[in-house]
Order: C-alpha cells, then sequence, then structure tokens
C-alpha cells in the first residue's frame, strides 16, 4: 500500500482494482479527518490574544498563556513570582540609578535626609552648589551617629595645585572639604558613593568634592578627592549635611543604584 509523503496516509496502488477504490478513498478520508482534527486541537486559539503586543509565553509544561501589552517605554522582566515567570516593568533610570529624593535646603546649618528604601546595593549622592552664608565647614553624618570613631576620612586635596593630606580617624562625620577658606561665602559640590549601605559592617565611602570662594573678582578653589568610611553595624537610612555656617541655597540628589 502507498502512503503520502509527509503524514504516510494509506492511498490506493496503481495496480489496485477500481472496485476498491471507493475503500481507498474512505481510508483516506478517515485519516486525514483525524490528522486535521488533532492538530486543530493542539492549536493555539487566535482568541488567546486580545490585543496589539499581546504575548504568547509558556506557563508550565505543554501550557500556553497570554501576557498582555505593556507600559509604552516599560521592558520584559523575569519573574517567576507571576503567573506567566514575566511581567512589564520600567527601565532603571541612568543604566542601573533610581533617583530616590530631592531635597532642596534655603537656611540653616544641616539637611536631614531619610532613606527609606533599602532594595538597592549602593546610594549615590549629588550635592549640587551649597551656597554657605559665611566661612564654614561642610560635612556628613551617617545615621545621626555622633559616636567617636565611627566616621573615618582620609582626603587628599589641593590648593592652587598644592596638595595636602588630612586624616580623621576620631570624626563624628566626614568632611566633605577639608580646606576652610578665610573670609566670605563660598560654594560646595560634593559627588558621594555609598558602597553596600544595607551592609552590617562597614560601609565604604568615596567622594569628591570643591568648594570655591569669591572675594571680589577673586575666586579660591579646592578640590578634594576622599576614601571615608561608616563603622556602624546598621544599615544607612539617614544622612545628614551639616555646616558650620549657614546654607543659603543648594540641593541633593540621592540614588539608589543597582
Amino acid at each position: 500500500m502507498a502512503t503520502t509523503t509527509n503524514y504516510g496516509w494509506d492511498t490506493p496502488d496503481d495496480t489496485d482494482l477500481v472496485k476498491d477504490g471507493a475503500a481507498a478513498i474512505r481510508t483516506l478520508g478517515s485519516s486525514i479527518d483525524t490528522t486535521v482534527f488533532n492538530n486543530a486541537a493542539a492549536a493555539i486559539a487566535k482568541s488567546t490574544v486580545d490585543a496589539k503586543g499581546d504575548l504568547l509565553v509558556g506557563t508550565a509544561d505543554n501550557t500556553v498563556g497570554r501576557l498582555a501589552v505593556g507600559t509604552n517605554g516599560h521592558t520584559l522582566v523575569a519573574d517567576s513570582a507571576e503567573t506567566t515567570g514575566l511581567k512589564w516593568a520600567a527601565p532603571s533610570s541612568g543604566g542601573g540609578f533610581t533617583l530616590l529624593s530631592t531635597t532642596a535646603t534655603t537656611s540653616g546649618s544641616s539637611v536631614q535626609i531619610n532613606v527609606t528604601d533599602a532594595t538597592y546595593n549602593h546610594l549615590f549622592i549629588e550635592c549640587n552648589d551649597f551656597e554657605l552664608a559665611a566661612q564654614g565647614t561642610f560635612t556628613m553624618r551617617c545615621n545621626n551617629d555622633t559616636t567617636a570613631d565611627k566616621h573615618l576620612y582620609n582626603a587628599l586635596g589641593a590648593i592652587l595645585a598644592v596638595g595636602n593630606y588630612a586624616a580623621a580617624a576620631s570624626a563624628t562625620s566626614i568632611a566633605l572639604n577639608y580646606y576652610d577658606f578665610s573670609g566670605g561665602a563660598r560654594t560646595n559640590s560634593a559627588s558621594i558613593w555609598i558602597y553596600n549601605y544595607n551592609s552590617t559592617n562597614f560601609k565604604d565611602i568615596t567622594y569628591t568634592s570643591s568648594a570655591t570662594r569669591f572675594n571680589g573678582s577673586n575666586a579660591v578653589d579646592s578640590t578634594q578627592f576622599g576614601g571615608a568610611g561608616y563603622f556602624g553595624t546598621s544599615a544607612i537610612t539617614r544622612l545628614d549635611f551639616l555646616t558650620s555656617s549657614t546654607f543659603q541655597a543648594g540641593n541633593i540628589k540621592v540614588y539608589g543604584v543597582k
């Protein structure tokens, strides 16, 4: 008995008698009917999708489900807690940086920022154009911890290309700018990394800062690069920025980093 090329259905041989034609047709028809019926049952119905952008996804072994189209700009993320194993989510801003808070200051000698999100690995902080009313220091304290020896910093800075080195092993805050220009107001800026801020061990901190004092037509600038750390045994949930003068302007942006 001859068979079809793809499905192997039985067909009459060239030498078969005409009287056997009806039986051969019935056999072939039954084979076609069975194959079409089984294929249709195994097919994915078009009604599974409802909208432009819907996706067909596997939800279990030999099981297909629908993931509804996401919000414009969102990306597909694997998530085993979801029924489909996938979800749509907003991409992390800045290549992994997510803005957690922006705090502006116009007065006072301290700025308190609470870090309420503990889902990130590190913190990146921008201190932008902190203008001081007069000569004064500019420091950062973690968790409002005033215990001696909990903050450590080693700063290498320069005033007009003249190097200086400072170390503080018993400080209660980290000096973001070591130089204290005499006379006049000044502006401070700083970029700060706090690594593993959720750790219960020593937290490494690195920073770059600058301070400028304008005196008429002249300006004096200080740039400082520092390695620092916080010895507290709890995660960092609060940051305080302090000055011995008074803040007049500026803002702080805190980013979470995965």
